[in-house]
């Protein structure tokens, strides 16, 4: 089943992973409010979620290319793996875990801790234009990283995602809480093969910067041909507190379209 920008996707994504009411009334007033702003009808027919594959690849038979972007991030202190919509593996080292940092993707730190999510979630990028509310409606996975207060993180946390369906979308969503007098950094990766179907990756970033925090965020783009890629960001730095942000393009070509169809030969019917 194709799965467009509809409210049938948006009810179905959010009934299929259990989300409070309040989260699918946002998600469906999103949508009403990208409907009311002259949608691109270009985005009618473009697939808005892609279903978790039936059988999961090992992280050894990942093509080499995701391989080396993972592992050009060096020494980190979480990782998390999104395939299209679906969460591939995510992980934390233990000293985190103990000093109290949440670093998940956001569909299970919504399940874990909603209310927590619900205080950050769209209070900085609001679903009152066109892409900030496409993403709303129909974000899945994400990243939600929360640093207590005085914790200071040196290694990176790192997201990658990873698209290997041509013509659907993605719509990452990152959402980073540094509590006062706390140090991070997140690094998210965006990566596909060259496509000829257009593409579509609309990504949210909401940073919140407490009082002398300090974070650093850098994106990186190894998207292939035929992506197009929408980014909102928005951030609330507070006295003391301090935003570094970085994007870097790489056009250096990343997986063949060959080797995923013979990964996933259901991503290329």
């Amino acid at each position: 089943m194709k799965h467009t920008i509809s409210r049938d996707t948006v009810e179905h994504i959010s009934t299929s992973k259990g989300e409070p009411t309040w989260m699918t009334e946002l998600r469906l007033s999103a949508l009403a409010n990208y409907e009311s702003l002259s949608p691109d009808t270009d985005l009618r027919e473009i697939q808005a979620f892609v279903e978790p594959p039936k059988t999961s690849v090992p992280s050894h038979e990942w093509p080499p290319d995701l391989s080396t972007v993972i592992e050009e991030r060096g020494d980190e202190e979480g990782l998390i793996v999104q395939r299209d919509s679906t969460i591939l593996s995510r992980s934390m080292t233990k000293d985190q875990t103990v000093k109290g940092v949440l670093y998940t993707d956001l569909t299970t730190a919504l399940r874990l801790n909603p209310d927590l999510v619900r205080r950050y979630f769209a209070q900085l990028v609001k679903p009152d234009e066109l892409f900030s509310a496409l993403n709303t409606a129909f974000w899945s996975g994400g990243t939600f990283l929360y640093v207590p207060a005085h914790v200071q993180i040196e290694l990176p946390f790192h997201t990658c995602y990873w698209m290997t369906t041509p013509g659907a979308a993605v719509f990452p969503r990152t959402v980073l809480v540094a509590e006062r007098g706390s140090v991070v950094s997140l690094v998210d990766d965006f990566l596909s093969a060259d496509w000829d179907k257009p593409s579509l990756a609309v990504s949210t970033v909401e940073l919140f910067v407490e009082d002398g925090a300090r974070v650093k965020h850098k994106q990186i783009h190894h998207w292939g041909k035929g992506v197009r890629h929408e980014n909102r960001q928005m951030s609330s730095v507070a006295f003391g507190g301090q935003l570094e942000c970085s994007q870097v393009s790489d056009p250096r070509p990343v997986m063949t379209l060959e080797r995923v169809a013979e990964l996933f030969p259901e991503a290329c019917v």
